[in-house]
């Protein structure tokens, strides 16, 4: 009878814990795609500002001048900007070609790509322009987004490591470094990356539900409790925070 009541325990057990990860993996896929939705409409809205160039224009002036890497960029990136992914590539595949030392080339047509769902070729042009441009840490962040999503959890903190040599206030970048410390099992370590993320940005009820569960898969309930306690504080609307503190708190 005790061996049944261990057995059923241990798949218990196994249940919450395949729960748990599944939880945690829509959560990473949500925040990769909210990025990547939110940096397209950054770089459309800062040139939204203007009126949208003539695309009939440019296009004239990029079939004149074939040899022009500064024209295919201009129609290349105003194609970029109304959606029009597929000529956009081919457009910026001949300014890539005419002027491989261009950074923001390679950066654009990383965008293209990831947002066409092309993630390896993705990680490839953002990591060739950060060899050009080895201080854009929006383009460190996102290459290291997308390498978590892949659970290449080395090279995504190695460009998280990189945002902070050069941004060390950089609180996203201890954020993001902690969820990738986590998905590789380091749980501690995670927990001084949400710790530090804190400190720059003491006010993110995010960090502090992630900082909790890290404390709650380190066995350490009194502190994932606090962890909690505080994100449902700075927002009440944090449901799961909420949830996990209640939960906590009536166990004790």
């Amino acid at each position: 009878m005790q061996s049944l009541l261990y057995k059923l325990i241990a798949a218990v057990l196994v249940v919450v814990s395949l729960i748990l990860f599944v939880i945690y993996m829509k959560s990473v896929s949500r925040d990769i795609r909210s990025k990547t939705i939110d940096d397209l409409r950054d770089s459309t809205s800062k040139e939204g500002m203007r009126e949208l160039p003539d695309i009939a224009q440019l296009r004239e002036a990029a079939q004149k001048n074939p040899n022009s890497a500064e024209a295919q960029a201009a129609l290349g990136h105003a194609l970029f900007r109304r959606g029009e992914y597929t000529e956009a590539l081919a457009v910026l595949d001949a300014a890539i070609r005419l002027n491989p030392a261009d950074a923001s080339l390679f950066f654009a047509r990383a965008k293209i790509q990831e947002n066409t769902s092309r993630r390896d070729d993705s990680i490839k042009d953002y990591e060739q322009g950060l060899l050009l441009d080895p201080k854009n840490v929006p383009a460190m962040m996102r290459v290291a987004e997308l390498l978590r999503f892949r659970r290449d959890s080395d090279r995504a903190i190695h460009w998280y490591r990189r945002a902070l040599e050069v941004e060390p206030g950089n609180a996203e970048a201890h954020h993001r470094w902690g969820q990738a410390l986590a998905q590789k099992g380091e749980l501690w370590s995670a927990i001084n990356e949400f710790e530090a993320a804190m400190r720059a940005d003491p006010k993110n009820d995010a960090v502090l539900y992630k900082l909790g569960m890290a404390y709650r898969r380190n066995a350490d309930p009194r502190n994932a409790r606090d962890a909690f306690d505080r994100a449902c504080q700075v927002n009440p609307r944090n449901f799961r925070a909420c949830s996990e503190a209640r939960r906590l708190r009536a166990r004790e």
